[in-house]
Formats: C-alpha cells, sequence, structure tokens
C-alpha cells in the first residue's frame, strides 16, 4: 500500500473583511511611497531644473525642445573602438555614467554633431534629414 499525502486545507469561502479592504484603498501617508525625482547624471540636474533650462531655452534663438520618440540607430563600428567605448562607460563614476550605452552612445553622437554645426553652419542647428535619403555604399571615385 502506497502511502497517501494529505489533502491541502481550502481557504474559507467566507467574503473577505470589507473594513480591511476599505483600509487598504485609502490612502494613506504610510502608505504612499513618493516617486524620486528623476535626475540626468550626463548633464548632472535633477528633471525639474532641466524642464526648466528648457523652458529657458524656448525664450533664446533655440528651437524648442521637443519630446522625441527614439528610434533605433545602427551603424559599423570596428570592434576595437567598440570595445574601447564600452569600457570608457563601464569605467565612468556612477553619478556620471548615462542609463545606458546607448545613451553614453548618443551623446556622443550629439557632441559630434554640435562641433561640425559650430564649425560648418556658425552654430545653427542644421534641420533633420529624413531616413533613407542619404547615399549609402562607398563614394564612386570621380
Amino acid at each position: 500500500m502506497t502511502p497517501t499525502r494529505p489533502t491541502p486545507k481550502r481557504a474559507s469561502s467566507a467574503a473577505p473583511n470589507a473594513d480591511a479592504l476599505a483600509a487598504l484603498a485609502a490612502p494613506s501617508e504610510t502608505r504612499r511611497l513618493a516617486k524620486a525625482i528623476p535626475s540626468d547624471p550626463v548633464l548632472g540636474v535633477s528633471a525639474p531644473t532641466r524642464v526648466a533650462a528648457e523652458a529657458e531655452d524656448a525664450t533664446t534663438d533655440h528651437p524648442p525642445v521637443v519630446a522625441d520618440v527614439k528610434v533605433k540607430a545602427s551603424y559599423y563600428i570596428e570592434d576595437s573602438r567598440l570595445k574601447r567605448a564600452r569600457a570608457a562607460y563601464a569605467n565612468l563614476p556612477a553619478s556620471r555614467r548615462p542609463r545606458s550605452f546607448s545613451d553614453f552612445q548618443a551623446a556622443a553622437v550629439m557632441a559630434s554633431v554640435e562641433t561640425v554645426e559650430r564649425e560648418v553652419n556658425g552654430g545653427e542647428v542644421f534641420p533633420g534629414i529624413a531616413a533613407g535619403t542619404l547615399p549609402t555604399g562607398r563614394p564612386l571615385q570621380s
């Protein structure tokens, strides 16, 4: 004869305590968790400061800051350069490290873009060009 396991006890079918449910639903200062103010470790400012700075930029000659949707951008890079970039990102102090390696790369690209805009376009922002409009492949020899 094989031993049998005891049957597990079933939960009571009684209705839940209405007072306990009401206490859970009521806002309580002891239960409420305040969200941390997001900060940008690259810029070294908190979100309210960054928003205020962007609002100030709206009153200058710069175009308004629009919340962009992130899109995937891919490119080819030598393996040794990519490893070097990863090492640089990994060795940043946590207080200065962007949230992700993608954010780190985007900041580096934008720093280069701003340099070109200063040198070639008198500091003016270039108008955007849609994806798929740049020539691809190796340039033809003339």
